[in-house]
């Protein structure tokens, strides 16, 4: 579930009875521009099906009082997170969360770049993870978090081979999340996490002794992934991997 800075009583519920857990979920969508301007090709199939036009780079200037844009925290229907909004999220998440609840650890879905996929590139994806990363950081320290990749990570969107061809993405994102991953219980092992993430973009770790994390790295299923359908992919090896793991540790 997502976490926001005006959920409903229903929502807030919830996430109370997931907190008893010691489990706080981050399943926030994409951080959007810092940009706030709209599009106007978009808007004009935006509003043909009569949703809000949300914020783009290269647009024109707009106010948030126009009832035909998102506001200031965006919009529930096309719109990507903007940076204000998270900053809200995580003021919220530190005023009535973490101040109350010790966590055990945070679980990231993955999904950092943005929807206009157009505009991507191996060096804006990447820009967008170490924003979350740092952000996330700085925000949530002490507790570890544990990530995942997304289908957006992939550069083009959902293209995923394995290395060498992913090393553009792996092995810098195995660096960031080694400060969580890597830790006092995987310390002794022939193979870090960060290591084998660096290889495939999945991995394992201990949360701690007896509870496991293996985050596996679906887009190398992806149907329209042009690897998997041309000679297959680092997917066949995560299986291989996952395998190992069940057998000896389950």
């Amino acid at each position: 579930m997502s976490i926001g800075t005006h959920g409903t009583k229903k929502v807030k519920t919830k996430t109370i009875k997931m907190l008893k857990k010691k489990l706080l979920i981050l399943a926030f969508q994409q951080r959007g521009h810092k940009k706030k301007k709209k599009n106007r090709k978009f808007a004009k199939i935006v509003k043909k099906k009569k949703k809000k036009v949300c914020c783009r780079e290269l647009d024109d200037n707009h106010t948030y009082e126009d009832p035909q844009y998102a506001g200031k925290f965006g919009d529930y229907t096309v719109c990507d997170a903007s940076t204000v909004l998270l900053d809200s999220m995580f003021a919220f998440i530190k005023e009535n969360i973490t101040a109350t609840f010790d966590l055990d650890f945070i679980i990231w879905v993955g999904d950092a770049p943005v929807h206009d996929v157009w505009n991507e590139s191996y060096s804006k994806n990447l820009g967008l993870i170490e924003d979350w990363t740092f952000m996330m950081t700085d925000n949530l320290p002490g507790i570890p978090i544990y990530c995942n990749l997304g289908n957006h990570e992939g550069f083009p969107i959902n293209q995923f081979d394995g290395s060498p061809t992913d090393s553009w993405l792996y092995e810098p994102m195995a660096e960031l999340i080694s400060q969580w991953v890597d830790n006092s219980f995987t310390q002794n092992d022939n193979i870090l996490p960060s290591q084998i993430f660096n290889y495939g973009g999945f991995y394992t770790t201990l949360v701690r002794p007896g509870f496991r994390i293996i985050a596996l790295h679906t887009g190398y299923m992806q149907g329209n992934n042009f690897y998997l359908v041309a000679d297959g992919n680092r997917g066949r090896d995560m299986t291989g991997y996952m395998y190992f793991f069940f057998i000896f540790f389950f």
